[in-house]
């Protein structure tokens, strides 16, 4: 009987994600450096390479194609908004700027930017914009929000700018998700991180109130390049580190290949994947796939999200720079 149950289930998944693969468009950027895969289902990264001596290295634990990328349930590399991370519903039971919450949600909600087919709006060669217009009436928030995000390459840096604007008061913090892998192991116990952080806001209830903790000597300590393994072989990492805005605020090593990731936001969450994908991953096969890469997620502290005012211009950037070491 359990057979049966995952059998349809695995079919309910294979018919939708089919459904899915027919409207989605795919655009592949390149340059001498650089090969990133687009999707316009989630706008998102679905693959990136990076030319290591010579050679296109896949950095990123992703589906082991797009038709399982598409319906997998961790949001590898989706666009994440119109806020990222939990929203609570004793938090913003109040607020105006909210409507129909009768219970927690995550990244947006039902009509969060992951779950939506974006429009190109225009194409290059190392780069594309895509658009998505959110209505007010299909989500838990206050307004209409229109969102454009570019993906360029520029030499072995991906940039990724996000702008938008909403016709009423609203709230807004959009990531991108990612996960890394440099090396191509079945797992990220041998990539090394390096957080410049003093505070952190640490996981469950204290993503409510934003309470910030001192960065203490301890697992999550970043502060000197630190190897994953001697931290997830007995913790794992869902943690908000404050940053410094433009500048650079995590680097991850393995393989021969360090990535430095800066951006325009505050902070960066640092999430280590904690359970295994339902499906098999690029560099990992099997579904014991525990830790198979390493999000890093450039945001607002979600409990400090500014409020954006009807027609003010949201923008902020990120920067992915891949070196060989």
């Amino acid at each position: 009987m359990v057979f049966l149950i995952i059998g349809c289930y695995d079919r309910v998944n294979e018919s939708k994600g089919g459904q899915i693969m027919n409207r989605n468009q795919t655009n592949v950027l390149k340059n001498k450096d650089l090969e990133v895969t687009i999707l316009t289902y989630g706008a998102s990264i679905f693959d990136i390479r990076y030319n290591h001596e010579g050679n296109m290295r896949q950095v990123l634990s992703t589906s082991k194609d797009i038709e399982t990328f598409l319906i997998d349930d961790l949001n590898k590399g989706r666009l994440i908004g119109r806020t990222a991370g939990k929203t609570f519903h004793e938090v913003v039971k109040e607020d105006a700027c909210y409507h129909g919450v009768t219970t927690d949600f995550s990244h947006g909600g039902k009509s969060g930017f992951n779950k939506q087919f974006f429009d190109v709006l225009s194409v290059k060669e190392d780069e594309v914009t895509l658009g998505f217009l959110e209505l007010e009436k299909d989500g838990f928030y206050q307004g209409d929000f229109e969102v454009k995000v570019t993906y360029k390459l520029d030499g072995s840096r991906l940039i990724i700018i996000v702008e938008g604007h909403s016709t009423k008061d609203t709230y807004a913090n959009i990531t991108t998700h990612p996960y890394f892998n440099l090396s191509g192991e079945k797992d990220i116990m041998n990539h090394y991180l390096m957080v410049p952080s003093k505070a952190h806001v640490r996981r469950s209830n204290d993503y409510k109130t934003g309470k910030r903790f001192e960065v203490k000597r301890g697992f999550d300590d970043f502060r000197e390049e630190t190897c994953l393994k001697d931290t997830l072989k007995n913790e794992v990492l869902d943690h908000v580190y404050e940053v410094k805005e433009n500048s650079i605020q995590a680097t991850l090593r393995a393989g021969g290949i360090k990535l430095s990731v800066s951006s325009s936001y505050p902070a960066i969450v640092i999430f280590s994947q904690n359970r295994d994908s339902i499906y098999p991953l690029s560099n990992n096969h099997t579904l014991n796939n525990l830790h198979g890469g390493l999000a890093i997620e450039p945001q607002y502290v979600q409990a400090d999200v500014p409020l954006l005012k009807k027609g003010d211009k949201y923008h902020h950037e990120m920067t992915f720079h891949f070196e060989s070491i």
